[in-house]
């Protein structure tokens, strides 16, 4: 299958590759189908792109890259929805904001991680409940700090 992108090209992928969101992604109901694209080689962040629109992406990382004491618990009816019956079919990230003057002062949404089946290909953006965390947390700040690449 081809996926056209503003920042790749087009690219070819197998449909093993697409991730989809039965509920699609907050703010964007419709979009059911994404790719995981790294950003570049050496880089912890990696692409959430849009099978169908090619201006469409979100830049992602490993939580745990940068806060080493993030946590959260999927409920019951988070677990089935995606068909997860270990937790090691699972890969979360966060969605990454970044400032257009100042790289430095990015961002990370930890209250709505992205979680994917790795073995179905399902995903779901979850906004936890009761969270202790924000939707604004420094990705560069003293206790912060990238752990290695992707």
């Amino acid at each position: 299958m081809k996926v056209k992108t503003t920042r790749f090209g087009e690219i070819e992928l197998a449909q093993a590759d697409i991730i989809t969101f039965e509920e699609g992604l907050p703010g964007f109901p419709d979009e059911h189908e994404f790719v995981i694209l790294p950003y570049s080689d050496d880089s912890p962040f990696l692409y959430l792109q849009s099978a169908k629109q090619d201006y469409l992406a979100f830049i992602m990382a490993n939580p745990f890259l940068f806060f080493t004491d993030y946590e959260f618990e999927l409920d019951d009816m988070q677990l089935e929805e995606l068909a997860i019956r270990s937790m090691e079919e699972v890969a979360s990230y966060v969605m990454i904001t970044v400032p257009p003057r100042d790289v430095k002062t990015m961002t990370a949404n930890l209250v709505a991680p992205v979680v994917i089946n790795i073995h179905t290909h399902q995903g779901k953006q979850i906004v936890l409940e009761k969270s202790k965390y924000q939707t604004k947390h420094l990705l560069f700040s003293e206790t912060a700090s990238p752990k290695g690449g992707n």
